[in-house]
């Protein structure tokens, strides 16, 4: 494993950076292919697609396994040369139905953060020629690895795209990347066939608009709709996933509390997690589910109690303790008061405020 993976395989832990699975599944494959071993075989364990995403720690191993057996970081070329759209879900089905090659780049671009939700694309016109730019928001040897991949793949897909009779037409002006090659330079002049620049203010390809016109061969305008309604559903879902997770657990145990607290695991379920990546998620958002059930909890029952038509065992059983002397313990640790205190100087405070 080089130095730099490793460092950045201890920072993870504390910086959550989210990838399609996909990534996952290819970096298996590669090394599957570097190191056959039937036994070994699980890239198919692990769903890939735009929907189903990993943190970016579990993928590092991989990548760390990979250098260590070529002693180089570049593999990403390599692999991009071996992609198929299709690889990519109905994010590659829509792709493979546009009109054009210009039109599959610019909807890639749209949807780049889906693959890698700290990496954004702009697709811009510029006299005869496209830019395809990617932007990091974090500055990686993991996230170098996933741009020239990034790049070797639009490269294939384009061809790919062009269908067997245009692939030809499919050359690179210039390829751009902000970062020191990472591996010999002659892996990426034979990948790109074109001019190369390191340590450059942009990650960028350059290709001439008159090749990006190029009809999409077998395109199908009403698949294209089909998967664009699909994508545009998940956007919205995604756009819900931003919300912390500590905040999404605290609305789900507030609409699932009805005399007892859902187990972690049942929770953790509920958001399509096993458990210990569950209580891993809630580590870097420096919380746990303890706590947030306390938090709840709490604000469940100064709320009940501020109520004067509820008696405190009826509130102890819907905040679902065993007991009203498990609650009064509970609610003095939180408060330093007890539930019969706290509501007496509710009633004193609303007293002294009538007269």
């Amino acid at each position: 494993m080089t130095n730099a993976l490793v460092k950045e395989s201890s920072a993870t832990k504390t910086t959550p950076h989210y990838v399609s699975s996909t990534y996952l599944v290819m970096l298996q494959r590669y090394l599957e292919q570097l190191q056959p071993d039937p036994s070994a075989k699980n890239s198919n364990a692990n769903p890939s697609g735009l929907e189903n995403i990993v943190d970016i720690s579990a993928i590092i191993p991989v990548m760390s396994a990979i250098s260590d057996k070529l002693r180089h970081d570049c593999f990403g070329l390599a692999i991009g040369r071996g992609m198929h759209p299709s690889d990519y879900g109905i994010f590659g089905y829509a792709l493979m139905n546009c009109l054009t090659i210009t039109a599959a780049l610019k909807t890639a671009a749209k949807y780049k953060t889906f693959l890698n939700h700290k990496l954004s694309a702009e697709f811009l016109a510029e006299h005869d020629r496209y830019l395809y730019q990617l932007n990091p928001q974090t500055q990686s040897k993991v996230t170098q690895i996933l741009i020239e991949l990034d790049f070797s793949t639009a490269l294939e897909f384009g061809r790919q795209l062009a269908g067997p009779n245009h692939r030809d037409k499919i050359q690179l002006c210039s390829v751009k990347f902000t970062h020191s090659p990472l591996g010999p330079i002659h892996l990426y002049e034979s990948r790109f066939n074109c001019p190369i620049s390191f340590n450059a203010p942009v990650n960028e390809i350059a290709i001439a608009k008159s090749a990006l016109d190029t009809p999409i061969y077998g395109a199908n305008q009403r698949v294209l709709s089909v998967m664009e309604e699909k994508i545009e559903k998940m956007a919205c879902a995604q756009s819900t996933a931003k919300v912390p997770l500590k905040d999404q657990v605290a609305s789900y145990i507030r609409n699932n509390m009805l005399w007892e607290l859902p187990s972690a695991s049942k929770v953790a379920t509920g958001f399509n997690m096993s458990l210990s990546s569950f209580k891993k998620h809630l580590s870097t958002e420096q919380t746990c589910y303890q706590k947030i059930c306390d938090d709840v909890r709490l604000a469940r029952g100064i709320e009940l109690l501020k109520s004067k038509k509820i008696a405190i065992k009826e509130i102890s059983y819907e905040l679902g303790f065993a007991n009203s002397s498990a609650f009064n313990k509970a609610f003095k640790r939180w408060t330093g008061q007890s539930p019969t205190e706290f509501k007496n100087e509710e009633r004193k405070f609303f007293a002294s405020s009538s007269v």
